[in-house]
């Protein structure tokens, strides 16, 4: 299955947008588009021409490519509706963190686990990935497809860099087993889930500082 998922400034300074709400317009209608059955598509699309999304415009971005990965984690830095999201990949003594959005990483949490149950992994013991120190994002992720071999019971992973118009994307590749994408697919559930409180009244996202309900017209009760 394919995840679009839309990206605006606040996505691309990293922002944990959880005002947006997950699962609708364009977001639904491309997750009913038909893929492979053991593909996994997660893509970010920017909204503003000509946006610079590096992390630092005067250095290109570093591609890499990793044979079997032997850590992969997820995590999130600051506050609730502040927060910023990375994926992080270790072979060896080199490791690699890469941003990415907090839309994009639910998605792949659920075709992850969609994935898994159709080709039957086994059961893994959960496990809390924290992110290493030092995080310092080498480039942020555009699109990223997951190709599940069931012979050699892998997972092939291609990473494109979310580039400014007209510059070439930095890309990545690594390898990961079924269990360690079936830990890090409930770790990233985690992750997600612990943003903002949805408020009681209208589902929205707590806002801790001092916003208040729409659900009561602009008023505290």
């Amino acid at each position: 299955m394919t995840g679009d998922v839309q990206h605006d400034q606040r996505a691309a300074d990293g922002a944990d947008d959880d005002d947006r709400a997950v699962g609708h317009g364009n977001f639904l209608e491309s997750a009913e588009r038909t893929v492979p059955p053991t593909r996994v598509e997660v893509t970010a699309h920017s909204q503003i021409l000509g946006l610079a999304l590096r992390e630092n415009e005067t250095v290109p971005s570093r591609s890499f490519e990793f044979g079997r990965v032997t850590r992969i984690a997820a995590g999130a830095v600051g506050p609730p509706g502040e927060r910023s999201f990375f994926l992080q990949l270790r072979s060896g003594a080199e490791m690699i963190t890469l941003a990415m959005e907090k839309q994009q990483l639910l998605v792949l949490a659920q075709r992850l686990q969609q994935l898994l149950a159709a080709v039957a992994a086994g059961r893994v013991k959960t496990a809390e990935l924290a992110l290493e120190e030092p995080i310092e994002s080498a480039w942020r992720i555009g699109s990223m497809t997951l190709d599940y071999d069931d012979g050699e019971r892998v997972f092939d992973v291609r990473l494109v860099e979310l580039a400014a118009e007209g510059e070439e994307p930095a890309t990545g590749r690594f390898q990961a087993g079924p269990e360690q994408m079936q830990v890090l697919a409930q770790h990233a559930v985690r992750v997600v889930a612990a943003g903002r409180p949805p408020c009681p009244m209208c589902g929205g996202p707590i806002d801790h500082d001092g916003g208040v309900c729409p659900r009561l017209n602009g008023h505290h009760p």
